[in-house]
């Protein structure tokens, strides 16, 4: 994200019930600093008071803090690869990634690079097999998104304001993009990742 914008990760993994469908682990942060400022002010510090946003340091994005959430993160689960925006802003925090022996490959934000994802995350909501706890983040960033088409027909994210963040719609579509090109005996499937969301992580149903 830009200097004091919402930072978004999405963690994909195979659904352990359902061989069709994906978990999905969401994580957003927003600098302390730039709170007041935002218009989500209020959105901002409810998620935040529920855990499912994280204030980090400081008044602009705090990538070490980010990048060492990641790393645990990976720790946690066995990691396939990392998708980023080719034109994300923190490439000295993919670099560091990168240097820390995860995959992390750019993925474009045009019509044809989107343009799949976009059908794909349809086709996974309206057949349910895509598992986000109804997380609220992500669930305001679904409400603000828009779709551009091209003559073609193909379709790209996007959204009426800068106010109207779909940064975490952005991170589940980059993560779509990684975990259909991964490798199928790399495919991280780790224990204890099901439906149910709370602040302290998925629980078993």
């Amino acid at each position: 994200a830009a200097t004091s914008d919402l930072n978004a990760l999405a963690w994909l993994f195979p659904c352990p019930h359902d061989p069709e469908a994906v978990d999905l682990v969401c994580r957003a942060w927003v600098p302390q600093g730039a709170l007041g400022k935002a218009r989500a002010k209020h959105l901002y510090q409810q998620w935040a008071d529920s855990g499912h946003l994280t204030l980090t340091p400081g008044a602009v994005s705090d990538y070490g803090f980010i990048r060492r959430t990641v790393l645990e993160d990976a720790e946690r689960w066995p990691v396939d690869s990392l998708g980023i925006d080719r034109l994300f802003q923190g490439l000295e925090l993919a670099s560091a990634l990168a240097d820390e022996d995860l995959n992390v490959l750019p993925v474009g934000m045009g019509f044809t690079s989107m343009a799949p994802l976009v059908l794909e995350l349809q086709r996974r909501i309206l057949s349910k097999r895509i598992h986000h706890g109804a997380h609220p983040v992500l669930r305001w960033c679904m409400g603000n998104l828009q779709v551009r088409v091209d003559p073609a027909g193909n379709m790209k994210p996007s959204r009426e304001t800068t106010a109207q963040k779909i940064d975490l719609v952005i991170a589940v579509l980059l993560a779509l993009d990684r975990y259909l090109r991964r490798e199928p005996e790399r495919a991280p499937r780790p224990r204890g990742i099901c439906k149910v969301w709370t602040p302290a992580g998925f629980r078993p149903a």
